[in-house]
């Protein structure tokens, strides 16, 4: 029997501060003086900061379930005060919620950055749209936030990922990700710094500290972290110049060392200033997730590269009353899952210290492969402030859309949300929001399970959202990550679909006004001569219970390796023959096919378009997928190379 009752829901949390002022808020183009009182008392804050990297918005789901809610758990565990997240686009609101934080994820269309802080945020350092080549989409974001009645700074980076000439060190090539011929390194200085300039990193740096500059002038305590795609000098030593494949080399990084000379100090190495026995590793960990295990590297250099490296960093400025407690690397011993292609890790002894959801109490990693949510490790460091206050002094500044007044009630099957949608001072007229009912753990890569367009700027407006059972149901069809249904309003960003309000609706609740269907019948997908697969001959697929959504496609990856670019896809249709073009493969369809039998190209085919090859007995994982998001996986069948 279907329950009639209506229910009110709390106004969502997911403001940038708990302001209940609806007045339009003026955005400080220069820095205020640091708050200090003529007779300050002595008091200390402790503040846990984490640099994370969340690895496509955490959407991999690699062990199973949501590595959203997971990476939450981790969060809570560690105590977090500070968030410096890169990899995050688009999701930077919902952790905020999750966690009841302030937030700041920079102008709206702005993506990969994002600050989540327990203490209120009074000014942003870049809330306009920022025209600077060096800063566009995934550069760097800055905030102040009030301390108990200190002033702070917070700027994140995720700095530009392309010319990653850490690999031409190795004996690869960083534009191409290739190899090098005959595996020669490039180990001059010179060089490489010439090199590097032709990265954004650099630019990307220098615009950070000019906009830190009025900041570091006034002695204002200021924090740097993320994920900077480049290794530091202090780590490229001659102590360090025959580990980690560095073959010889001794290089001082550009980007880092621009920081170092404005005076910010690497955390990481003022508590353990030796990298031959802290390394402090934090990508890659796992051996799948290095990007020198393809074909050129075995030619040419004759196994994979030791690419391992410290990539994510956090920084401060040296000021009075800022003391640095301890430092750890939240995950896995980059021991574990990579597989030391040179055989020389047992002859090291590390000791970097590892925090964590699954760290024993010896300190010791007890993650399974595929059990941390990144294929980054985190970096944690605490510092103890001086303030002047127990609490901050400061309201927060509410830059960020909200929902409020959400009520439920049933009507017939279908659900009814109401709510009120409004503060929206960053609308972008050029953006094409949509409002979105989504599960709570629906990836940023993909639009969600309903939406609608939002034509206008929301001001405080009254909405209705009607969801029909068949959404409903998804609840139950993909129970193992969701804990309740999310409204969402977004836009689509660099090919990320970025959340800027976000108000969860609990299971519990949605069930105290109507009952959740019953889930779907689950995909099935099925492949002829998967266990002895001719990689010259076409694919026969069939498929049922699939999707209707017109970008249903066919993923290909070796098996165990399901992130990143794929190896080979087309879309699913069963309207083309083996023969036809990739570029009609290739072409979205008007519709999804919900039950289809086809043959697809050759695996050769298919994997030949990215420039991989199949060997006999290699084994791959052929996937149905919902969406453009390789997380939303409907079913897949393993198959082996004859």
């Amino acid at each position: 029997m279907l329950k009639r009752t209506a229910i009110t829901l709390l106004a969502s949390g997911l403001l940038f501060g708990c302001n209940d002022d609806d007045a339009t808020v003026d955005i400080p183009k220069q820095p205020e003086q640091p708050q200090i009182p003529e007779t300050p008392e002595t008091r200390t804050t402790d503040v846990t900061i984490i640099s994370a990297n969340l690895w496509l918005s955490l959407s991999q789901n690699l062990s199973g379930g949501s590595d959203f809610h997971r990476a939450i758990e981790e969060f809570k565990h560690a105590n977090a005060d500070i968030l410096l997240l890169s990899e995050a686009s688009g999701i930077t609101a919902r952790i905020a919620e999750a966690l009841n934080m302030y937030y700041w994820q920079g102008y709206d269309a702005n993506t990969t950055t994002g600050i989540v802080s327990r203490y209120p945020i009074k000014s942003v350092l870049n809330a306009e749209k920022n025209t600077e080549a060096e800063n566009n989409n995934t550069g760097g974001i800055g905030v102040v936030v009030d301390i108990n009645g200190r002033d702070v700074v917070l700027w994140v980076n995720h700095l530009d990922y392309t010319h990653y000439h850490v690999y031409d060190a190795r004996g690869g090539d960083g534009v191409t990700w290739q190899a090098r011929n005959n595996c020669q390194p490039l180990s001059d200085s010179s060089e490489l710094e010439a090199l590097n300039q032709q990265s954004q990193r650099p630019a990307q740096a220098q615009f950070m500290l000019n906009q830190l500059t009025p900041y570091q002038t006034q002695q204002t305590a200021t924090f740097i972290g993320g994920d900077f795609n480049e290794a530091s000098g202090l780590d490229w030593t001659a102590d360090t110049a025959n580990m980690f494949d560095h073959r010889g080399t001794i290089h001082d990084f550009l980007t880092h060392r621009l920081i170092r000379n404005a005076g910010y100090v690497d955390s990481y190495r003022v508590l353990y200033p030796n990298p031959v026995t802290h390394p402090g590793i934090t990508w890659p960990f796992h051996a799948d997730d290095s990007w020198t295990r393809g074909t050129s590297y075995q030619t040419e250099c004759g196994r994979g590269l030791d690419d391992r490296d410290r990539i994510d960093f956090i920084y401060h400025a040296p000021v009075d009353g800022v003391e640095l407690l301890n430092a750890s690397v939240i995950g896995p011993r980059p021991t574990t899952y990579f597989d030391s292609p040179h055989g020389e890790d047992n002859t090291y002894t590390w000791g970097d210290p590892h925090s964590g959801l699954m760290v024993n109490e010896l300190g010791e990693p007890t993650y399974g492969e595929r059990d941390f949510v990144s294929d980054h490790l985190w970096y944690k460091t605490t510092y103890r402030l001086k303030t002047t206050s127990e609490a901050p002094t400061s309201t927060s500044l509410d830059l960020n859309p909200a929902f409020s007044d959400v009520t439920l009630a049933a009507d017939g099957d279908n659900l009814v949300i109401s709510f009120t949608l409004g503060n929206w001072p960053l609308w972008d007229e050029a953006l094409d929001y949509q409002l979105v009912i989504a599960g709570d753990s629906t990836s940023s890569r993909t639009l969600g399970w309903q939406n609608q367009p939002l034509s206008s700027q929301p001001d405080n407006t009254r909405m209705t959202v009607t969801v029909p059972p068949e959404v409903l149901a998804k609840l139950k069809q993909e129970a193992p990550l969701h804990h309740g249904l999310q409204l969402r309003t977004v836009a689509r960003i660099h090919g990320w679909w970025k959340q800027f309000a976000v108000k969860t609706i609990s299971i519990e609740e949605i069930e105290h006004v109507i009952n959740i269907p019953d889930a779907a019948p689950s995909t099935q997908l099925a492949i002829a001569d998967a266990d002895h697969l001719d990689s010259g001959m076409p694919i026969t697929l069939q498929w049922q219970n699939g999707t209707t959504h017109p970008s249903q496609w066919i993923a290909i990856y070796p098996e165990g390796q399901v992130s990143g670019a794929s190896w080979g896809w087309v879309y699913a249709r069963d309207d083309l023959s083996p023969a036809d073009s990739l570029s009609l493969w290739q072409s979205v369809p008007a519709q999804g096919v919900t039950e289809g039998n086809t043959q697809l190209p050759s695996l050769g085919t298919l994997l030949a378009q990215r420039g991989h090859t199949a060997q006999s007995g290699d084994r791959f994982q052929i996937s149905l997928v919902a969406t453009d998001s390789i997380s939303d996986i409907q079913a897949f069948q393993i198959v082996t190379v004859k």
